[in-house]
């Protein structure tokens, strides 16, 4: 016979640390990403989803630096910061390049940019607090 602390610690402990696998409470209180950064404020921390990458544009300039108007939810892929299921990130504004030259990341290749003045940006891991 299980004795009532047992049955009771459980789902204690579930509630204190948010769960099975799930992620942090803050990263449920993130925005959805955008397609490409436009004219967001940066840095931005957002949630990438799996319809995120099928939002225009449907492709990436650049490597590690990526062009502006590349997707960012498949430039985080491409960066290895999430995975094609998704998670959070962080959005942060680099200076313009002249050129973007693609790569091939995490099985995805990205693509050449050349004559751009458009800013630029990186996408980074959302720290944990």
């Amino acid at each position: 016979m299980k004795h009532d602390s047992q049955r009771v610690l459980l789902p204690v402990l579930l509630i204190a640390f948010g769960g099975f696998g799930s992620q942090p409470i803050a990263a449920a209180e993130l925005p959805d990403c955008p397609g490409h950064i436009g004219s967001l404020e940066l840095p931005m921390d957002c949630i990438c989803t799996k319809e995120a990458r099928r939002i225009r544009p449907f492709n990436i300039q650049g490597c590690e630096v990526y062009a502006w108007w590349s997707n960012i939810c498949m430039a985080a892929v491409h960066a290895g910061v999430t995975t094609r299921d998704g998670g959070p990130i962080r959005i942060e504004q680099q200076e313009p390049k002249s050129e973007y030259i693609g790569c091939l990341r995490n099985n995805m290749f990205s693509n050449d940019m050349h004559n751009s003045d458009l800013p630029s940006f990186v996408i980074v891991p959302i720290e944990d607090n």
